[in-house]
């Protein structure tokens, strides 16, 4: 862990995104061929439930995997993140999608999920052991975990392997 503590590093991560939101997708069309290939490496059938953590710029992407009959919840920290994703889910047209605003450390779901995604958003997680203890749970037996971590980081650390 960093000299920060967790509760220090998220108010620094909700700062950050409430300043960067209306940009964010315009600053990452770079990014797009990674968040498809994350989504084609995780072979996705359709009609899957998808959780994503840290969502919004790749729910077109997984919704086409998935199809109509799959669903995807979006999980965010950023009340702003969260606002551009509605947007987005509205302006396309996506069917099966919600979206919880919760931190990916300390969060319950009730549901299950065949698969789940962190696309460039665990390193930005300050409890990413937390982070992936709880979506393993919430995983059904054999479900898949995607992880594209970039080269920066303002988060914790992370002790797991697979």
């Amino acid at each position: 862990m960093t000299s920060r503590g967790p509760d220090t590093a998220l108010c620094a991560i909700r700062k950050y995104y409430k300043r960067v939101a209306p940009i964010y997708d315009a600053t990452r069309l770079f990014f797009l061929f990674e968040r498809k290939l994350i989504i084609d490496l995780l072979n996705l059938p359709p009609g899957d439930s998808v959780l994503e953590i840290g969502s919004g710029s790749n729910l077109p992407y997984i919704y086409r995997a998935l199809g109509p009959s799959g669903d995807i919840t979006g999980l965010d920290f950023s009340p702003e993140m969260l606002a551009i994703a509605r947007r987005r889910i509205c302006r396309q047209g996506l069917r099966n999608v919600q979206l919880i605003q919760a931190d990916a450390g300390d969060y319950n779901l009730e549901r299950r999920f065949q698969a789940a995604l962190f696309s460039y958003s665990l390193s930005m997680m300050p409890r990413q052991d937390q982070a992936l203890d709880v979506t393993h749970s919430r995983l059904d037996t054999g479900g898949k975990v995607g992880v594209w971590i970039s080269g920066t980081s303002t988060g914790g650390e992370c002790s797991q392997t697979c």
